[in-house]
Parts: C-alpha cells; sequence; structure tokens
C-alpha cells in the first residue's frame, strides 16, 4: 500500500462557509434558549429569554454585514422570532 492509497481524496463541501456559519450559531442560539450554559469564561449562565434571543440575533445581523446573505438572514430570524415576543408591559407565564 502506498501513501495515495492511505490519503483520502479531498471532496467538496457539502455546505457554503456561509451555510457552516448560520448553522453553528443557530445550534448555539438553541440549546442557550433551552437550558442553561457554560460561557467561554467558564462560568455558567441561565437559558437565554426569548428577548435575548432575538438581541443576538440582531448583533448576529451586525456581526456578519460583510457577509450580507448571512447577514440578512440572521436579520430575517429576528424579525420572525420578534414576533413572537409578548407585547411590551405583558409579563408571560
Amino acid at each position: 500500500m502506498n501513501l495515495g492509497d492511505i490519503i483520502a481524496e479531498v471532496q467538496p463541501l457539502e455546505r457554503s462557509e456561509d451555510q457552516g456559519l448560520l448553522l453553528l450559531h443557530m445550534a448555539q442560539l438553541n440549546q442557550h434558549l433551552l437550558s442553561p450554559w457554560v460561557n467561554a469564561d467558564g462560568e455558567m449562565m441561565p437559558r437565554l429569554t426569548l428577548t435575548e434571543g432575538v438581541a443576538q440575533l440582531y448583533e448576529l445581523s451586525t456581526a456578519y454585514r460583510d457577509h450580507p446573505i448571512l447577514a440578512r438572514d440572521f436579520a430575517y430570524m429576528a424579525a420572525r422570532l420578534a414576533r413572537r415576543l409578548p407585547p411590551a408591559g405583558v409579563k408571560s407565564a
């Protein structure tokens, strides 16, 4: 067996870089909305509220402004999620 037989042939990516970033951030956001999580400093953080999730999506849309389609997708998801928020002044159960 020679080295050429051992090294796997490089395959094209299944997803674009933007799609990978979108999936990564959405998986993290989903995890943070569902349960407590540990931040980069090792601190235990409470689960995010829906309002905080919307804010994070808008922040991501700004952070990725050099990727216009990705930024648009984050802004779109933030707007859709914001529609599920209770009206201002109304406390959710």
